[in-house]
């Protein structure tokens, strides 16, 4: 992973169709996997990359992404909202979109995001 000299942020370079794409980290709301395929969801667009999210996730974790389902890897930087009780949690994104973390990665989730 780069580094952007002017920004200081990490970046990844991912093949979008015919041509390679650099983008800011900082720029991704969050992943979502789908069999084989990443969908990278940004403000703008969204990605569709012919690798696991997995993968993602071992490049990701040290820039402030956090798995919280076996679909999801969010930017923790892009959280809006987290609606939680004992159960369950809501996480609400700066893109308007809501997900559920799952009941199996709960404990990890609250435990990286008690700030927010």
């Amino acid at each position: 992973m780069k580094t952007n000299k002017k920004t200081g942020s990490s970046i990844i370079k991912i093949n979008a169709g015919e041509k390679m794409v650099e983008l800011e980290t900082k720029k991704l709301v969050f992943l979502e996997a789908h069999i084989n395929y990443t969908f990278l969801h940004t403000l703008e667009d969204i990605y569709v990359i012919a690798r696991t999210l997995k993968n993602y996730e071992e490049k990701l974790s040290e820039n402030h992404f956090v798995r919280i389902h076996k679909s999801y890897l969010i930017n923790k930087s892009h959280i809006k909202k987290i609606t939680k009780n004992k159960v369950q949690a809501i996480v609400s994104l700066s893109n308007g979109v809501k997900l559920q973390v799952s009941r199996r990665r709960l404990k990890e989730f609250i435990e990286k995001t008690e700030k927010y």
